[in-house]
């Protein structure tokens, strides 16, 4: 393992979020209705993922938690930690004020897979998506 102690996960609520599918492609492969294939072709074990920057500055008490593997960082290159939606919340009046549910990531310097950045997992939480840039395509990666 490459933490010590345990590591955090998110756990929305039953029936209260949405699983993302377009951003966010697990490693294994559906063969058929009835049939997973658990790895890749190419042998490769990695998540592919579209990541996008946040700012949570001027959040109130209960629109955002973030919890960090280990001590607050940022990547080797001094880019900040971006996230990656997994869940979207069914609740919320407006589309600015649903929860989140995000993998916090940071990208593996010099690393890249397929022409395509490569991150690794940094940490988890919620967030409103109005602390997050849904505008634009965000940046397609895997996560190892």
């Amino acid at each position: 393992m490459a933490y010590k102690g345990g590591t955090d996960f998110i756990d929305p609520p039953f029936h209260s979020a949405n699983w993302e599918y377009d951003e966010l492609q697990p490693p294994w492969t559906c063969v058929s209705p009835s049939t997973t294939r658990i790895t890749r072709p190419d042998g490769e074990v990695a998540i592919t993922a579209v990541a996008r920057s946040f700012d949570v500055a001027g959040r109130q008490q209960f629109e955002v938690k973030i919890v960090y593997d280990t001590e607050r960082r940022t990547a080797s290159d001094g880019q900040r930690a971006q996230c990656v939606v997994v869940a979207k919340g069914k609740e919320g009046r407006s589309d600015r004020e649903k929860r989140y549910y995000v993998l916090l990531v940071t990208p593996i310097q010099g690393l890249t897979s397929e022409d395509s950045r490569v991150y690794e997992r940094v940490g988890v939480g919620f967030m409103l998506s109005k602390f997050i840039s849904l505008d634009g395509e965000g940046i397609r990666g895997k996560i190892v």
